[in-house]
């Protein structure tokens, strides 16, 4: 699915999504990650003007998964208004107990680190 935002002039980098790191998860979580996901992407795909689209999965130990996004594009605003998408995604991390983090500066692309417990 991340793939597939894709085009001709942004690249898209996924970085250790092996099929072991989602082994236990919950149904639910693995639901709420993909639309998390899916909702960062099609922002990205609106509004960055990225062209290098970077995604890292990890293992921070035992009990908690980590993603990494990062964009190259023109970053977020300090006084960006949260509209449906990004309420959404909020509410969706609560939902399984895990956090986000945005780190954004003008014209340095978008961070956004994503953790969340196994279980």
């Amino acid at each position: 699915m991340l793939k597939s935002f894709a085009t001709a002039t942004t690249d898209i980098i996924i970085v250790k999504n092996e099929p072991d790191l989602w082994i236990n998860l919950s149904e639910q979580i693995k639901y709420e990650i993909e639309h998390i996901l899916q909702e960062l992407m099609v922002n990205m795909k609106k509004h960055s003007q990225a062209s290098l689209v970077a995604i890292r999965f990890e293992r921070e130990d035992r009990n908690r998964i980590a993603i990494y996004y990062t964009d190259n594009g023109i970053g977020m605003p300090k006084n960006v208004r949260y509209n449906n998408g990004l309420k959404n995604t909020g509410n969706r991390i609560k939902s399984i107990n895990g956090k986000i983090i945005f780190d954004a500066e003008v014209e340095k692309g978008l961070k956004i680190h994503i953790s969340f417990p196994v279980s």
